[in-house]
């Protein structure tokens, strides 16, 4: 489960509630992006999701099953961070080093993205990098001052 972003976003948003991470923008940057991209993976791109092998047998997850996953992995840890105040004030583009961690580790183990999530990978990173440059936007000219 360490291909997929979500188990990396769960284990921060975690880490943030037992104070072994900061909430900042990075982390809300980063749950807002899961939130969307996830949710509409699941309900307007669905596909079907099936679980490595668990003692050689292959588990197919329903659209139902999706729909409670999703709700738990991407809708309630924004949810929960949403209106905590932060921790420090950083900049929401710091969300872009984890990510390139990410993204690295999968490049040196040659992951194919576009199966990973079975759609084209640069949509889902132009997706990405649009949330964040539009996020930042909006925050720095109007939410900031």
């Amino acid at each position: 489960m360490i291909q997929y972003w979500t188990t990396w976003n769960l284990v921060w948003f975690l880490g943030s509630k037992m104070n072994y991470f900061k909430v900042n923008n990075s982390l809300k940057t980063s749950l807002i992006m899961t939130s969307v991209i996830g949710g509409s993976l699941v309900y307007i791109y669905p596909r079907r999701m099936t679980l490595q092998p668990i003692k050689n047998k292959k588990y197919r997850l329903h659209f139902l099953q999706m729909m409670v996953a999703d709700f738990v992995f991407h809708q309630m840890p924004l949810i929960c961070t949403i209106s905590t105040p932060n921790d420090d004030n950083t900049c929401g583009r710091n969300v872009i080093v984890p990510f390139a961690i990410w993204l690295n580790m999968h490049y040196m183990m040659k992951t194919p993205m576009n199966k990973l999530y079975g759609v084209n990978i640069i949509k889902l990173l132009g997706t990405g990098i649009s949330m964040i440059g539009a996020g930042g936007l909006i925050y720095h000219q109007y939410l900031s001052k």
